[in-house]
């Protein structure tokens, strides 16, 4: 049920393993599990970082004190010290995970979005294939081989890796996505917009998955679909809490559709082309917020790349599209060879 990653199935295993807790506390899995739940719902936007990453924590610990040498827990260990951009801590605790048990799938399955995250993206790519050679059969192994290679810009290797993940979980949304984003980058429109909508379909309104599927509907010039993502995300921030990244990469695709700056279709660190247009000035990268306090979503610490590029964003475009994300995220940034804004 976790692996499907579809919010009502989440919710139903995270009852199970509080309830074997409660019977059985001396059982480390339900402590792996309950904590996955917890990273699962932050990183897909439908908990505030701030307050799952600490239970996320407190269950790895609990965990861990009943065995330190747990693979699991230490393997998502690392997943929490990567969303704090602990990136130092993330690969000691992704390492130690594949030295205890080098032909245990998870570790390999795992530690590539460390990786993508931070530019490494052969590195990803070589351990999500090693997961999938271990089990060939799991959901999240073909998955995270599909999101490797569309980080890595190998977008007919996630064409064709998607197709086969989706034969064998074609009830997994973000299956359906990645390979949506995979068509749109080889020019398969019609075909990326059909697994958009199937995507859509399975992802029961969590905002990541709608950040995704507005992304797509702009880039392919669904307008009225585009916006009206951006208009019940922005809803949702008002009544409560709504991760505000899922709201900015839709608002992206309209600069796809006016600029050559495409390929801004997630904010995720290095693994991002459309900054690769953009340059930051490390004194206005600074905020009040210190890694992994805050809603990493929004948090401005990390120090992008500083690349310069003769491909420029018009400041026509780039204008209207900072004053909706301002708002949303307090990194400035400046077009290159233009005034700091």
């Amino acid at each position: 049920m976790m692996k499907k990653r579809r919010p009502h199935d989440v919710r139903r295993a995270f009852d199970y393993f509080q309830e074997a807790i409660r019977l059985e506390p001396g059982y480390l899995e339900p402590y792996h599990g309950a904590a996955m739940y917890y990273i699962v719902s932050a990183g897909f936007g439908s908990l505030p970082p701030r307050s799952a990453l600490p239970q996320a924590e407190d269950l790895i610990a609990k965990g861990l004190a009943l065995d330190a040498n747990s693979v699991m827990l230490h393997d998502i260990l690392g997943i929490v010290r990567m969303y704090q951009w602990r990136w130092a801590d993330s690969e000691h605790a992704h390492r130690r995970a594949m030295n205890l048990e080098p032909d245990n799938a998870f570790p390999h399955m795992m530690y590539p979005i460390l990786c993508s995250f931070l530019g490494r993206h052969d590195e990803a790519v070589l351990h999500a294939a090693k997961a999938v050679e271990l089990d060939p059969l799991d959901l999240m192994t073909n998955f995270r081989l599909v999101q490797a290679n569309y980080y890595a810009r190998r977008y007919d290797d996630a064409v064709r890796t998607g197709r086969i993940a989706i034969e064998l979980t074609p009830d997994s949304p973000y299956t359906y996505f990645y390979l949506a984003l995979s068509l749109v980058a080889v020019g398969l429109k019609d075909e990326a917009w059909a697994m958009a909508n199937t995507a859509r379909m399975l992802n029961d309104g969590l905002p990541l998955g709608e950040g995704y599927f507005g992304y797509i509907a702009g880039v392919l010039g669904y307008t009225f679909e585009a916006r009206s993502v951006v208009a019940a995300l922005e809803g949702r921030r008002e009544e409560g809490y709504c991760a505000a990244i899922p709201i900015a990469w839709t608002i992206s695709a309209w600069v796809e559709r006016r600029t050559s700056c495409a390929g801004w279709t997630q904010l995720w660190l290095n693994a991002i082309r459309f900054w690769d247009q953009l340059t930051y000035s490390p004194a206005t990268t600074r905020s009040a917020i210190k890694p992994g306090s805050g809603d990493w979503y929004t948090n401005s610490n990390f120090r992008p790349r500083k690349i310069q590029s003769t491909n420029t964003v018009p400041p026509d475009v780039l204008t209207p599209l900072l004053a909706r994300i301002r708002p949303l995220t307090p990194v400035r940034v400046r077009v290159v060879g233009k005034p700091e804004t």
